[in-house]
Formats: C-alpha cells, sequence, structure tokens
C-alpha cells in the first residue's frame, strides 16, 4: 500500500513494527510503501474502531497490572506517557505498588520512622518502600533520632537559639555550645551575631605594655618589637598610641657611600642649574629619581630654556612681531611665513600693536553702499532698499550707520494703526489684517496689545472652493 504522509523526525523515529520499502521527499512529504498489518497495532492510528481500541486499553492496563512501566507500554503502542497514564487511571498493580488505604499507610509510616530514628539512610528507605526521598523525608518531620538530632519547627528553633545566646553572653564558648545541640561552630556564632558578652575582657599585661612603649620611644621598630612579643604590628601600634619617640629610627636606604657621593653630586649640579633631563642622563637615572633626590634643593642659577634658540628662527619671529606691530592682520603673516594664524598669534603675545589694521572694502561695494545711505536720507524705507539689494534689514541700518548717516525713528501711522485696533476688535484675525497692510503678524500683534476684542473669531474648516 503506498500512501503520502508528512511525518516528523520524531514520528519516524517511533516506528518500530512496520517494514518502509523505499521513501522519497517532495516539497515537505514523503513517499513511502508500508506493509500494513491485519491487526491493528495503535502506530499512527489516531482513529481507530471503538472495538480495536477497547482491545488495545485492555491490553495497556493488563501490561500495566503486571508491573510494566508506563514508558514502555507508550512506546510499543505509539502513545504518550501521559496517554498512557490516562488509560490507566485506576488500575491496581500487580507489583505491590498501588494505593494503600489509610490504615496501611500508617502502619507503613510507624516502620519508616523506627528505621530513620535508627539512623538509617532516607535513600535506603525510599529505595525499599518503593517511595522517593522526597516523601520519606516529610514522612520523618519532627521524628526524633537516636542520635539527638531533631527537626525543629519555628517556635522550638527559636526557643533554642535564645538558650544559646545565653549561654554565649554568660562567656561559654562557642565549640562548647555548638557540641551540646549538634551545630557547627560557624552556625552558633550566627545565632550569637549581635550579642553583648557579659563577660569582662582580658586582663591587660601591664609590664610587657610598658616594655613595648619603652623600646618604641628608644627608636625600635614596629615590626622588631612585634616579631620579639609574638603580637601583630596593629596591636603594637595600638599600644603605642600617643607615646613620643626619644630617638626616631634611622632609615636604611641611601645608605652605600658610593650612593651617597653620587646624590651629592647630582645636587651639586642641579643647584648649578642643569636641568633634570642631563643629569639623569649622565648618570643614568630617569627624570623622576633624579627629581625625588633633588627634592628640596635650593637652585643657585635657573637654568635657562633651549627652545626657540636657532638664529634663523629668532630672525623670523623678529619680522613677524615688527609685522603685527605695525598692524598687519595675523592671517596675511601666516599666509606669507607658512604659519598658522594660531601660531603667529603665539609668536606674538604680548606684542603691542602701534596701528590697528584697517579693513579693505572693495570699490563696488563701497559705492553700493554710499547709494544706500543717499536714499535712506532722501526718505525711502529701509524695507524697500533691503528688498532692492537683496539683503537684511539689520544689513541696511548697519550700512547707514558706517556711511555716517542718523538713523531716523520710525513715524507712528495713527491713523493706520487705529484702523487696525478697529478691525481686531471687531473679530478679524491678525492674519487677515496683516495680509491687507503688508505687514508682519507680530507687528500687528503689538499695535492691538491691550485692545479688547467684541467679537471673538469663531474657528471653522475652509470652504471648499478656497
Amino acid at each position: 500500500m503506498i500512501i503520502f504522509v508528512r511525518l516528523r523526525h520524531s514520528a519516524m523515529s517511533g516506528i518500530g513494527s512496520p517494514q518502509v520499502a523505499s521513501a522519497s521527499s517532495t516539497a515537505g512529504f514523503r513517499k513511502a510503501e508500508i506493509a500494513v498489518p491485519e491487526a491493528p497495532t495503535g502506530i499512527g492510528q489516531k482513529h481507530l474502531p471503538i472495538k480495536s481500541k477497547e482491545e488495545r486499553n485492555l491490553e495497556i492496563m493488563e501490561r500495566f497490572a503486571n508491573g510494566e512501566t508506563q514508558r514502555k507500554i507508550a512506546k510499543d503502542f505509539g502513545l504518550t506517557q501521559p496517554g498512557v497514564e490516562y488509560i490507566c487511571k485506576g488500575v491496581e498493580r500487580k507489583t505491590g505498588r498501588k494505593r494503600l488505604s489509610k490504615q496501611a499507610r500508617e502502619e507503613r509510616n510507624k516502620v519508616i520512622w523506627e528505621r530513620f530514628a535508627n539512623k538509617e539512610k532516607q535513600e535506603a528507605i525510599a529505595n525499599d518502600n518503593g517511595i522517593s526521598q522526597v516523601s520519606v523525608s516529610r514522612i520523618c518531620k519532627g521524628v526524633k533520632r537516636k542520635d539527638g538530632r531533631k527537626r525543629l519547627n519555628r517556635q522550638e528553633r527559636k526557643e533554642r537559639n535564645q538558650r544559646i545566646r545565653k549561654r554565649n553572653a554568660d562567656g561559654e564558648e562557642l565549640k562548647v555550645i555548638a557540641k551540646d545541640y549538634g551545630l557547627t561552630k560557624s552556625r552558633v556564632g550566627q545565632i550569637c551575631k549581635g550579642v553583648e558578652r557579659k563577660i569582662k575582657p582580658k586582663a591587660k599585661n601591664e609590664e610587657r605594655d610598658q616594655a613595648i612603649r619603652e623600646r618604641f620611644a628608644n627608636g625600635e621598630t614596629l615590626k622588631v618589637i612585634a616579631k620579639d612579643f609574638e603580637l601583630s604590628i596593629a596591636r603594637v601600634g595600638k599600644i603605642c598610641k600617643g607615646v613620643e619617640r626619644k630617638v626616631k629610627p634611622l632609615r636604611s636606604y641611601n645608605k652605600d657611600p658610593e650612593k651617597e657621593k653620587r646624590n651629592q653630586a647630582i645636587r651639586e649640579r642641579f643647584a648649578n642649574g642643569e636641568t633634570l633631563e642631563a643629569v639623569g642622563k649622565d648618570f643614568g637615572l630617569t627624570r623622576q629619581r633624579v627629581s625625588i633626590i633633588c627634592k628640596g634643593v635650593d637652585r643657585k642659577v635657573k637654568p635657562l630654556r633651549s627652545y626657540n634658540k636657532d638664529p634663523e628662527k629668532e630672525k623670523r619671529n623678529q619680522a613677524i612681531r615688527e609685522r603685527f606691530a605695525n598692524g598687519e592682520t595675523q592671517k596675511k603673516i601666516g599666509k606669507d611665513y607658512g604659519l598658522t594664524q594660531t601660531g603667529v598669534e603665539y609668536i606674538c603675545k604680548g606684542v603691542e600693536r602701534k596701528t590697528k589694521p584697517k579693513r579693505t572694502v572693495k570699490p563696488e561695494i563701497e559705492l553700493r553702499n554710499k547709494i544706500i545711505g543717499e536714499r535712506y536720507a532722501d526718505g525711502e524705507t529701509v524695507n524697500v532698499i533691503a528688498k532692492g539689494y537683496e539683503l537684511s534689514i539689520p544689513r541696511v541700518y548697519g550700512i547707514c550707520k558706517g556711511v555716517g548717516r542718523k538713523i531716523k525713528p520710525k513715524p507712528k501711522n495713527e491713523e493706520r494703526d487705529q484702523a487696525i485696533r478697529e478691525r481686531f476688535a471687531n473679530g478679524e484675525t491678525l492674519k487677515v489684517i496683516a495680509k491687507d497692510f503688508e505687514l508682519s503678524i507680530a507687528r500687528v500683534g503689538k499695535i492691538c496689545k491691550g485692545v479688547e476684542r467684541k467679537v471673538i473669531p469663531k474657528r471653522g474648516k475652509k470652504p471648499a472652493n478656497e
């Protein structure tokens, strides 16, 4: 029999009894020639006849009752383990693993308690009774074992912890308390954390402390004293706190006579004005090391700076400074000498200029500015002039000031402003008024400032013909 089926990998792996003769895949389907048995086995059969399904379920129940696992049965019948579990619901197994009655469960639990009290492991008890270790742990909750260990509830644990804290406060050692309660020393320490002990602190060894202070005052180091008295350096430091030393301990470093001679020579050369780099190079030391050796030395002569000592550069810089002082711009000087404007500015730092450079104006621009000034003097408005020359209004004002024309105050057009205010008060919008008078909306708003409107315009959609 040839059929076309869409099979997943898991479904193919579950096929055991049918024999697959040939297979070829096309567009996700698989062509397979399968020998179908006469009796239904349940493999890949979603819709079995009622009689066949009943027979299969009876066989599953019998096999489950005889002790077979649900997983094995599911594999043989091509079912899932939950499906077999659902079929076998309520079936008692002949292996002894069945639902116990209340009396039988109590008897089993007594046996488990006895075995647990006799120090048997939960795992062994669970295996013998065919239950999980978690179940054994739940059954044995609250059972006192012969070794004194007992699972305490919250109230019992609270009372126990109070007794432990009391014993610790009275001076008992954590080790002893831990042994009595079957706990670890660290656990007892956690319980007792924050408890103030009533026992007195250890007595001070005044003789030893006095000897330590004397040795420290006479110049011995904390490390040597701590080693002799078998104490920590921090402890010796606390004992010697506030003690004034009669003799300060000599430092052990730089006691080599050759090094001392070298360092003296370094200091002399540094005091005479030599640089740290030059001294360090001669003695094979770093600049930082020479600086540490020469710390606190007063220099008799300060070293001259070595940069800008090239005579050609000095001549060039002097020429740059002169040109800058005579009024030439930094940009032009930089262009001539192949330098940046910033470089020229650095060279000319502190130079006072005799004359400031004049801005050069092209003759056509100068003529334009003169004409603008004349037109403005003849009474033309700045707006018209700006529009004619494609300039901004502030720029036209600037040109007129530069030409020497006095900026006239704008004449107030009272009639126009009154008409604007009336139209605004009657409900017309700023936009419409500004359009009619060829003004900006902001200008119309300033004119209408403080005007109370008689009619507020209603907002509405624009007509379709607009």
